[in-house]
């Protein structure tokens, strides 16, 4: 019969025990779980100390079970001192012998063991005449925890949205290339295939694929094992990035005017437009125009695809035309202009003169109505008329000259040109 003997007490054990998970080879760099459970203080005193705590481990997981073994007695400890690892009822191979075991020495003493997935797994640290007084002891227990196999789910890292551009080769659309990505704690029980879908449909890690513009492609990534699937998904976006472009003929040259027309202020100039194209579709394409005549003609829509003979009538001067052109993405395409110079004015007002005034007094003066400087003044007077091709009748200035005498109360004529 085994007995346990309280006496003054002449050794000291402590024993420190921890718990490292590890992991199968070549597996994905999980950290250990170090624990510090429990300290034998001295003969038949026991401290829980910090105990280990249960862990889920995955499956196929190593674990060994440390423990760390040091005489804080005065005394070498004893033949036939050691400790045992029990392992679900069963002793394993005697973690040491601790017999003359010196004074502030220390043994560590190990079991290692692979985890299965649904299995629970007792661990026992026993010790045997580790706390008497040269006396057998009964064995005890020092510590003791539980260990179950898990399959754990498996862990998905997408990468962020991504916008990129069209092809340089003026396509409406992209090559991206999926990319691969791995689980970062896979399920090593059941791992499953990581398989990917666009918006959709199936497609490969690493297959590279055409994405046009106008859309946002959903990739979803998902893996399967034992305990169900698992996803994360991203978006792509191509954007258009590439102007509209003159793909035939060319901008047209510069225009020069020989003459207005008779009685009008203006002169007509055609030139063609040169063909255009897009990598995606044009929205619209303007000339525009702009310059420092009087007037200027209203911007003229053309074709998307360019082309075609364009008239405009324009005021002496110089106009400037640009052709605009603007892709469905906002892209502007504004490099192609040309001038269209029209000579001045050289075309005379057309007047008719007042009607004559007579019957005026003894020295009486021209009267005042007649003395105008513009235009409309002018053509408001009695029988007068007055036009322009270019310029309104405000902006016409009038002058005069007076001929011919009149004297005192004989009477005259007073010729105004």
């Amino acid at each position: 019969m085994r007995t346990t003997i309280l006496t003054t007490m002449k050794l000291r054990l402590t024993v420190t025990l921890s718990m490292l998970m590890l992991l199968s080879t070549l597996v994905y760099g999980q950290l250990p779980i170090n624990e510090s459970p429990a300290t034998v203080l001295g003969p038949g005193t026991f401290s829980e100390g910090t105990t280990l705590s249960d862990q889920d481990l995955d499956c196929y997981d190593m674990v060994t079970l440390t423990a760390t073994i040091t005489n804080t007695g005065s005394v070498a400890i004893e033949a036939g001192s050691s400790v045992t690892w029990n392992l679900n009822g069963s002793d394993v191979t005697s973690a040491g012998v601790l017999g003359n075991l010196p004074v502030g020495v220390s043994v560590f003493v190990t079991h290692t063991f692979s985890v299965t997935e649904g299995d629970t797994y007792t661990a026992l640290l026993n010790g045997d005449n580790v706390d008497t007084n040269g006396d057998e002891a009964e064995q005890i227990t020092l510590d003791s925890y539980s260990v179950t196999g898990t399959d754990f789910e498996p862990t998905l890292t997408c990468p962020s949205d991504v916008t990129i551009n069209t092809a340089p080769d003026n396509v409406c659309s992209a090559q991206y290339t999926i990319p691969v990505i791995t689980t970062a704690e896979p399920g090593r029980c059941s791992e499953g295939t990581i398989t990917v879908t666009v918006n959709g449909s199936g497609a490969l890690p690493g297959q590279s694929i055409n994405l046009v513009t106008g859309l946002t492609n959903n990739l979803v990534y998902s893996v399967t094992n034992d305990n169900g699937t698992y996803t994360c998904s991203y978006t792509v976006v191509v954007e258009d990035d590439d102007d509209p472009y003159i793909v035939g003929g060319s901008c047209p040259s510069d225009i020069t005017n020989t003459a207005i027309g008779a009685g009008v202020c203006t002169s007509e100039a055609s030139w063609t437009n040169p063909a255009l194209d897009d990598n995606c579709s044009i929205a619209s394409a303007v000339v525009v125009f702009s310059g420092s005549p009087v007037a200027l003609p209203t911007n003229i829509p053309i074709s998307s695809n360019g082309g075609g003979v364009t008239s405009a009538d324009f005021y002496p001067g110089v106009t400037t035309a640009t052709l605009v052109v603007t892709d469905e993405a906002g892209n502007v395409f504004n490099s192609c202009t040309w001038t269209i110079t029209t000579p001045a004015d050289t075309e005379a007002p057309v007047v008719t003169c007042p009607t004559d005034v007579t019957g005026l007094s003894c020295e009486e003066a021209i009267p005042a109505a007649f003395n105008v400087s513009n235009g409309t003044d002018f053509a408001a007077l009695t029988g007068a008329s007055l036009s322009d091709n270019c310029d309104a009748l405000s902006d016409l200035v009038v002058t005069y000259t007076d001929s011919g005498t009149q004297t005192l109360c004989a009477g005259g004529t007073i010729t105004r040109t």
